[in-house]
C-alpha cells in the first residue's frame, strides 16, 4: 500500500523532461548559449532577475571549444531541460546523425 501511494505521489508531482540538442558549425555559439541559460536558471533559483541585460549579471566565462559534447539540467517550473551542446568542428560532426 505504501508503494502505491508514494507511487501516486512520484507520478503527480513528476515534471515533463524536455530534450533539446545544440547543433552548429564550430564558434557558432551553441556553448555560450547553454551557458547563458544555466546562468539565467541559477540567478532565477537564487530570486535574483533574470535578465542576461541587467546590471547584476555576471559576465559568462569565455567558452572553450567544445570537445566531445557538454550536458546540461535546467529545472522549470513546468519542466526539465536536458540540453546537449555537440562540438561543432569537422571531427566531431560524424557523430551529428547517430
Amino acid at each position: 500500500m505504501i508503494t502505491l501511494i508514494s507511487g501516486l505521489i512520484e507520478w503527480a508531482t513528476a515534471k515533463e523532461e524536455v530534450r533539446v540538442i545544440l547543433l552548429g558549425l564550430d564558434a557558432a555559439g551553441k556553448t555560450t548559449t547553454l551557458q547563458a541559460l544555466r546562468a539565467a536558471a541559477d540567478r532565477r533559483a537564487r530570486g535574483r532577475m533574470s535578465s542576461s541585460s541587467s546590471s547584476n549579471a555576471e559576465p559568462l566565462p569565455k567558452a572553450r571549444p567544445t570537445v566531445g559534447l557538454n550536458v546540461g539540467r535546467l529545472d522549470t517550473a513546468g519542466a526539465a531541460v536536458m540540453l546537449w551542446d555537440l562540438g561543432g568542428a569537422a571531427g566531431l560532426r560524424v557523430i551529428w546523425d547517430r
